[in-house]
């Protein structure tokens, strides 16, 4: 029998609605729209979680109350902050397996969603947050020692200084060197950088830092200030 709706507005009806026996057909005999429910995960910041920082999640299953939503996850721990959002913390690099579970008397669904875990990316060395590279020599003296800026990275993140070699390198070609431990110049790299005269170099080398998440230090390139 030829339907007695127009065929959109079939597609249209709920699943559960039943018509009326006037219409000479039964429910069995109606397309009806179903609606497909899928989880909505988000990484807030980037799309891959960092080793030795807090990454938020958001988790949204549309229809479910936030409560009846469950997480878990393979390579990591995580902590619910408020409703629908959480913090994933990872230890070890590789993958990210979290799951997502949502049942109600209306849905039951479960989704999967793989992630990179990676270290926290090198920082550059600098003697303050600007991008620069030659001094007067009264401005190269004014510094304190050297920082670790993370650039481009959108989360808390402090990376320390664990130490460095400075050497001096005059315009006559002469070198003084000194050990320093920490950021701030130590005696004698202090010593050094008090001499600082136009034409001098002095070379950062055999530069250490550690970051959130690191076991071990890292080994950073070689930084070269000129005075002008």
């Amino acid at each position: 029998m030829k339907s007695l709706l127009p065929f959109p507005l079939l597609l249209l009806m709920p699943a559960c609605m039943t018509l009326s026996n006037d219409t000479g057909f039964n429910s069995s005999d109606v397309p009806v729209a179903v609606e497909l429910v899928s989880v909505n995960f988000t990484a807030d910041k980037m799309n891959v979680f960092y080793i030795g920082v807090d990454n938020p999640v958001s988790v949204y299953v549309p229809g479910v109350r936030s409560d009846k939503v469950e997480l878990s996850i393979e390579n990591g721990t995580f902590i619910k902050s408020r409703a629908s959002h959480y913090v994933i913390n990872v230890s070890n690099p590789g993958e990210v397996k979290v799951t997502v579970k949502a049942s109600d008397e209306n849905s039951d669904i479960k989704s999967t969603f793989l992630f990179r875990a990676k270290r926290i990316p090198d920082p550059v060395p600098a003697l303050d947050w600007h991008s620069q590279y030659s001094y007067t020599a009264g401005e190269f003296r004014q510094k304190q020692g050297l920082l670790m800026k993370l650039k481009d990275f959108d989360f808390e993140a402090k990376c320390l200084t664990v130490g460095y070699t400075l050497t001096r390198i005059s315009q006559n070609g002469e070198r003084q060197t000194a050990l320093n431990e920490g950021a701030r110049y130590g005696e004698a790299a202090q010593a050094l950088v008090d001499q600082a005269e136009s034409g001098d170099a002095f070379i950062f080398s055999e530069i250490k830092t550690l970051c959130p998440g690191d076991t071990t230090v890292r080994q950073l390139n070689n930084v070269a200030y000129f005075i002008q």
